[in-house]
Parts: C-alpha cells; structure tokens; sequence
C-alpha cells in the first residue's frame, strides 16, 4: 500500500515507522502542505492533529472538513491577520475542533 512505501522511505531516511503505532501530526505553516491532505486520507494509526497557521487548507471544502473524524488542535495568534486567521476559519469546521489563542501572538 500507499502507507508501506512511505514508512519504508521514512525508515530508509533515519526516521520513525508509525506502523501498529498511535500517533498524532504536528504542522506549522508551509508543512500543511503535506499534512493537511492527512485529514481526509487518514493513514492508519493518526489519531490526532495539532495545527499552527498551517497553508493548503483553502484546498479543502467546508464539508469535506466537516467529515473528519479525528480532534485538532488549531493554534493561532492573537494578532494573525493572514495565514492563521484564514486556516482557522476552514480548520473550525472540523467537529472535533479546539482553538488556542497565543495572547499578541502573530
């Protein structure tokens, strides 16, 4: 599968298999690119996901959003103006949603 090649090449580079494992995403800003598809291709184990101003979630449709099944944990600034308002706005619509808000943060 799909998953097996990635954890083999994750292998292969130094990393950490994720296979039998429960897990949780961190993403932060330009690594949304990679983990926000996660949401609604969910590999086996994710269970969580915790997001920090990440991009590519304009990609995504409200209800799409709404379909996923996991919790996240939207993290975003106080002062965010662009990126961490806009994913925030699309990130809410997952049900399972908590929001924390870095005071002056930006």
């Amino acid at each position: 599968t799909n998953n097996d090649r990635v954890n083999k090449h994750i292998i292969a580079a130094g990393g950490i298999s994720t296979v039998g494992k429960k897990f949780v995403v961190i993403t932060a800003s330009m690594s949304g690119r990679y983990s926000i598809p996660l949401l609604f291709n969910k590999p086996r184990g994710l269970i969580g996901m915790i997001t920090v101003a990440p991009v590519g979630t304009t990609k995504f449709s409200k209800e799409q959003y709404e379909k996923v099944d996991i919790p996240i944990c939207i993290v975003y600034g106080e002062e965010d103006r662009k990126l961490g308002e806009e994913s925030k706005q699309n990130l809410v619509q997952v049900p399972n949603h908590k929001l924390v808000m870095i005071p002056h943060g930006q």
